[in-house]
């Protein structure tokens, strides 16, 4: 069962600039039979606290664990992830691709916002075993860092209400 928080930890190559990524992800489908998965960050360019979220039907690829989107603006890019491993109570590789890209990407999630060294080096570990000679790039997952921009965002957006509230009197 891989419902709950997720935490990226480390990503190859450093295509992302996102940091504090935390994934939510529900325990069953909808009324509807679909999934919304939901993913909150802080913009690597910007320091803002950013959210999103994923629906996909809950279908045997979403089962199997593939999940396939499309990203950017006018001109769309397929994206393509697939759970290569998991124990679903510390940790997930994603392998993904893009149509455009000569190399796969990983995403690694864990449970756990920070790793310690000694976990570090297991994951770094379980990720040569894939056969991947890459060193992983670390992301930004410190609770102090990451829970200070969520609550600014969260601080910015009372004060725009207050605002609002004041100018309408």
């Amino acid at each position: 069962q891989l419902s709950g928080d997720w935490y990226e930890v480390a990503r190859a190559p450093d295509v992302d600039n996102t940091q504090c990524p935390k994934y939510e992800l529900p325990s069953t489908p909808d009324a509807d039979n679909y999934i919304d998965i939901k993913l909150e960050y802080v913009s690597g360019s910007s320091g803002d606290a950013e959210s999103e979220s994923g629906r996909f039907p809950w279908d045997d690829d979403t089962k199997n664990g593939i999940f396939s989107w499309s990203i950017g603006g006018i001109s769309k890019l397929p994206v393509t992830f697939k759970v290569v491993d998991a124990d679903s109570t510390s940790y997930v590789f994603l392998c993904g691709y893009m149509g455009i890209a000569p190399v796969p990407l990983f995403k690694i999630l864990t449970r756990q916002r920070e790793l310690s060294d000694a976990q570090k080096t297991n994951v770094q570990q379980r990720f040569n075993d894939f056969g991947q000679t890459a060193t992983l790039v670390w992301v930004e997952q410190n609770e102090e860092k990451c829970n200070s921009a969520m609550r600014a965002t969260g601080g910015s957006l009372l004060l725009l209400l207050v605002v609002a509230v004041l100018l309408r009197r």
